[in-house]
Parts: structure tokens; C-alpha cells; sequence
């Protein structure tokens, strides 16, 4: 069980720094998110 906790942490952590890659580069270029939401 603790397995599959330590994927799910894991994955969420992955999502989270891809959230924030994300809101750092719209910070700076907010059609390129868009974009890359659309697609």
C-alpha cells in the first residue's frame, strides 16, 4: 500500500512543479500557456 501512496505523492509533485513551470513562463508569455493548454 505504501507504494502505491509513495506514486501518487510522487505524481502529484510531478504535476504541481509542471503547474508552476507553467504559471512562471505565462508570467513572462501568456499566449505560449494558452497554446500549450489548447493543444
Amino acid at each position: 500500500m505504501s507504494g502505491v501512496f509513495d506514486m501518487v505523492v510522487s505524481l502529484l509533485a510531478m504535476i504541481k512543479g509542471a503547474f508552476q513551470a507553467a504559471f512562471m513562463a505565462g508570467a513572462r508569455q501568456p499566449e505560449n500557456v494558452m497554446g500549450l493548454f489548447a493543444v
